[in-house]
C-alpha cells in the first residue's frame, strides 16, 4: 500500500516511536522523513540509529500538536514555506489506539493539512474486533471479556502480545469501532483509497504452524489507505 508512493519522497511519520517505519521508508527510496513521538526517550533512539544519516529528522512532540511541532522546528526539518502542504506523504503505525476517538479526529485533520494535494496517508490499527479476542491461549489477546462492542468506545482495554520466546508484552488499545475510523476520515476531507484487513498469513502458518495457531483466520489490524483531494 505504501511502496508506490515512496520514492523520492517527504515523508511525515506521526508517532514514529524508536523510528522503526522511518527507517524501513528511506529503505525504500524515500528523500526524507520527519518523525514525531511524545517521547523524548524514543526521539533520542530514533536519532542514535539513524547515525547521523541527515534524510531523518526526528524531534519530540505530542501527535495533537503536530502542526505547531512542524512550525517550531520548521528549519530543522527543512520546511521552506509554510508546513502546512509540506509533505508527500504520512504514516501513523498504530499510534490512534492510543486516543480518543476525539483525539483521533484532531490528529487526522492536521494530517490532512500537512499533506500536499493528492498526498497519501497510511495508518493502522488494531481491528475493531479485537475487543472479542480475549482467549486465554491467544498470543494476541485483550482484557475484555463481557465488554460491548459499541458500549466500550473510548474505553482504555489494557492485554498483551506474545513473543515467539514466551515474552508477553503488555498493549494498551482504546477501543473504536469502525464508524469510529470512517467518520474521522470523511470529516477531514479524506477519501478512502484501501482498507486492508491483515492477519496472521500462510507464511506465518508455514514459519510456526504452534505458535500463530490460536489467532490463525482472525482479523488483527486494519489499514486504511487515504488521499488528500
Amino acid at each position: 500500500m505504501l511502496e508506490p508512493h515512496v520514492a523520492g519522497a517527504t515523508i511525515l511519520d506521526v508517532g514514529c516511536g524508536e523510528g522503526y517505519c522511518a527507517r524501513k521508508v528511506i529503505e525504500i527510496g524515500a528523500e526524507k522523513v520527519m518523525g514525531s513521538d511524545i517521547s523524548a526517550e524514543m526521539i533520542k533512539s530514533a536519532i542514535a540509529a539513524s547515525e547521523g544519516d541527515k534524510r531523518f529528522k526526528f524531534y519530540s512532540a505530542p501527535c495533537s500538536d503536530l502542526l505547531k511541532g512542524m512550525k517550531s522546528h520548521q528549519k530543522y526539518l527543512g520546511i521552506e514555506d509554510s508546513a502546512e502542504g509540506s509533505v508527500d506523504v504520512a504514516i501513523a503505525v498504530f499510534l490512534f489506539n492510543y486516543l480518543t476517538s476525539d483525539e483521533m479526529s484532531e490528529v487526522v485533520e492536521q494530517i490532512h493539512s500537512a499533506l500536499k494535494p493528492g498526498g497519501i496517508f497510511i495508518f493502522s490499527v488494531p481491528h475493531p474486533s479485537m475487543i472479542f479476542c480475549h482467549d486465554e491461549d491467544a498470543i494476541f489477546r485483550l482484557e475484555s471479556e463481557g465488554k460491548g462492542y459499541f458500549s466500550s468506545r473510548n474505553e482504555k482495554i489494557l492485554g498483551y502480545i506474545s513473543t515467539v520466546d514466551g515474552e508477553k508484552l503488555n498493549i494498551m488499545s482504546i477501543h473504536k469501532t469502525l464508524n469510529d475510523y470512517i467518520q474521522a476520515i470523511t470529516s477531514s476531507g479524506f477519501v478512502i483509497v484501501d482498507i486492508q484487513e491483515a492477519g496472521v498469513t500462510e507464511k506465518h502458518l508455514e514459519m510456526n504452524p504452534d505458535f500463530f495457531e490460536s489467532v490463525k483466520d482472525r482479523p488483527l489490524h486494519l489499514i486504511f489507505k487515504l488521499r488528500k483531494v
